[in-house]
């Protein structure tokens, strides 16, 4: 969101009832009519062209620039960074741009900087690499401050146990 007030040819702020175009996707709020200010909305970086005419034919453009954001770790939804029980399957984490971030690039997540979703027992830290998009640039080793924790399973065995190899198979025997 940009700010902008907009002036005629003479100077003078342009207050009364305004008409309007635009050159990209865009939206124009009008926050202070009477002092002239205006938000301009676009959801493509890029520049955005307003041509504002007023009610008695007075016109001017405003020009405005809207440069790409950097990814942060608080524009995504992370799910599944949690504690898990050894079970000897792979776990993965997900990574989507929070609800209204648009023109995010792919989004990869690496454990320990890694990309193969791990099933071993550790710790293993999150991070994103962000492919360049239309609104966002590039970003490699996001810090997103989440572990995935796999840890041992506890088996609480309750009396004496007898163990039986027999063939390929193991039998527990309770005595």
């Amino acid at each position: 969101t940009a700010k902008a007030k907009v002036y005629d040819q003479y100077g003078d702020e342009m207050t009364d009832a305004l008409t309007w175009s635009s050159s990209a996707p865009a939206s124009l709020e009008f926050t202070d009519a009477a002092k002239g200010a205006y938000h301009v909305k676009s959801c493509a970086a890029g520049t955005v062209e307003i041509t504002a005419t007023t009610s008695n034919s007075k016109s001017d453009k405003v020009t405005v620039s809207l440069t790409k954001a950097t990814p942060k770790a608080a524009d995504f939804e992370i799910t599944g960074a949690e504690d898990i029980v050894y079970d000897g399957k792979s776990h993965t984490v997900t990574a989507e741009p929070k609800s209204g971030i648009e023109g995010m690039g792919k989004i990869t997540v690496l454990y320990n900087g890694v990309e193969t979703a791990p099933s071993a027992l550790g710790t293993y830290t999150i991070t994103l690499n962000v492919a360049d998009g239309a609104n966002y640039n590039a970003a490699t080793g996001l810090e997103t401050g989440k572990q995935l924790k796999i840890t041992k399973a506890v088996v609480d065995a309750v009396g004496d146990m007898d163990l039986d190899f027999t063939d390929d198979c193991r039998q527990f025997h309770r005595l």
